[in-house]
């Protein structure tokens, strides 16, 4: 071991040395390298002093579901994007989101034919994201957001230029909404689902996506 830190260090020198440790320290799980300017976000806490933590009535659409069901889907949209290398920022807006589109149940919408075509958490639709999918897969909160995940690294890019570009959690809500769920008033969704953001998350709403961390 002596003998390798021997070559590497004069090879690389300290600093960068120091630097691929820290990058080796950071990869994984969409984790980024704290700056002075970033805020750990106690996401438990986050969810638990929102709306999520609520009981929903059964509505059109939108069945009756306990807090503690709402509050146990945002932790697995959180953790599936995480676990997919999605930064927080980003991970925060796809929630809003899903809480927007279904407030975090098993809804089924689109169905004023009769027929539902749009299916759980990101509300998948069988002529979009969810083509291919059954009823009962688009239902399950994991597969759901494992679907909404490869959408967004398919069309996701106007989301990471804005994430990188320094782009408040909000408005990052409203662009998932305008390139990931598309919905049929797309410029319309920048600003309500930005507005929605600010609603459940006061605190970090106007923040930018990149400063925050998990």
């Amino acid at each position: 071991m002596c003998e390798l830190m021997n070559f590497i260090v004069p090879a690389i020198g300290i600093g960068g040395l120091v630097a691929l440790l820290v990058s080796k320290s950071a990869s994984g799980k969409g984790s980024k390298v704290p700056t002075r300017s970033s805020e750990r976000v106690n996401t438990a806490q986050l969810i638990k002093n929102s709306s999520i933590n609520r009981s929903v009535s059964k509505s059109k659409g939108i069945p009756k579901t306990s807090a503690s069901m709402r509050v146990r889907n945002a932790n697995i949209v959180l953790d599936e994007f995480e676990a997919a290398g999605v930064p927080l920022g980003i991970s925060l807006a796809a929630l809003v989101n899903a809480n927007y589109e279904s407030r975090l149940t098993a809804a089924l919408g689109d169905s004023s034919s009769g027929t539902p075509h749009s299916f759980g958490l990101f509300q998948l639709n069988i002529y979009g994201a969810g083509r291919g999918m059954t009823a009962e897969q688009m239902l399950d909160p994991t597969i759901n957001t494992k679907r909404i995940i490869e959408d967004y690294k398919k069309n996701g890019k106007p989301l990471r230029d804005a994430y990188t570009s320094g782009a408040s959690v909000s408005s990052l809500a409203g662009l998932f909404g305008k390139y990931i769920e598309r919905p049929a008033d797309r410029e319309g969704s920048l600003t309500k689902r930005a507005n929605f953001a600010r609603e459940l998350f006061p605190s970090i709403a106007n923040k930018p996506g990149e400063e925050l961390y998990r």
